[in-house]
């Protein structure tokens, strides 16, 4: 594995700084859609954030796109890249990345999809009024494949997973957010302690319901959960993504049956 950073001495350290979010995206050969997600964590209105990347393709394309929009910041912001050789996966990935989190609390961010400017600054605010939280999140739009917005399915979304006003604020059973699939897939903002603590397991565990087993967990295990009624991120309908040919149902409903919920 090769590291490169901003700053020196930059590493996985034990030490998490308080006021600092870790923005980690797994990515695996999409560069140019990974440029796009580096870009929307630079338009964040928050001051202390890094990002946070863990590089599963195949070529040094992803990291050329790294190099580039870290030359063209107009902001100190530090980006950790890792070539994973040999790849490692989505759910190792995923936890390398908690592991070499800095901050307090961290975002997964796919490398398809987009955080709104005012992610940071919404979610962390949710910690203000309620410091004992786990985790916090928001609504999603949807997008095209080729970043059309689709008003339609982001109504839907929101809506099928109860994302909705009547829910907004600190969910009096924090499970609910997993049970109910609140839980968005990403985008959310957890305590980083929390979040290497659940961990998401490989598919040869959950198959491909490994976002919805991580969300149900981390729920069932959570102090406190809270449901912001704005939206925080942008989810992206690719050929490739999980959500548009996936069938995690039966994974999902073993795992709930499994589960030690109120």
């Amino acid at each position: 594995m090769i590291e490169t950073t901003n700053e020196a001495g930059q590493g996985s350290g034990s030490e998490l700084t308080v006021r600092l979010i870790s923005i980690c995206i797994p990515t695996c050969n999409r560069a140019a859609l990974l440029e796009q997600a580096i870009d929307s964590c630079h338009a964040q209105t928050y001051g202390e954030f890094e990002i946070v990347i863990g590089d599963d393709s195949n070529d040094d394309r992803a990291q050329q796109v790294v190099e580039r929009c870290r030359l063209r910041s107009t902001r100190p912001i530090p980006i950790r890249y890792e070539r994973n050789v040999p790849r490692l996966g989505q759910a190792a990935n995923v936890n390398r990345l908690f592991a070499r989190a800095q901050g307090a609390r961290l975002v997964l961010l796919h490398d398809d999809d987009l955080l709104e400017p005012d992610a940071l600054t919404c979610l962390d605010a949710c910690w203000h009024a309620y410091p004992e939280l786990t985790a916090a999140f928001g609504k999603q739009h949807v997008i095209a494949d080729d970043g059309t917005p689709r008003p339609q399915a982001t109504e839907r979304l929101n809506r099928d997973y109860l994302r909705v006003p009547e829910r907004a604020g600190r969910l009096p059973v924090p499970a609910l957010a997993g049970i109910d699939q609140m839980f968005p897939n990403n985008g959310y903002l957890v305590d980083t302690l929390a979040a290497r603590r659940i961990a998401y397991r490989a598919a040869t565990e959950v198959g491909e319901a490994c976002d919805f087993d991580f969300g149900l967990r981390l729920s069932v295990d959570a102090v406190a959960i809270c449901f912001v009624n704005e939206f925080v991120s942008v989810s992206r309908e690719t050929a490739l993504s999980i959500s548009t040919h996936a069938l995690p149902a039966m994974h999902a409903f073993a795992q709930l049956r499994a589960s030690s919920v109120p």
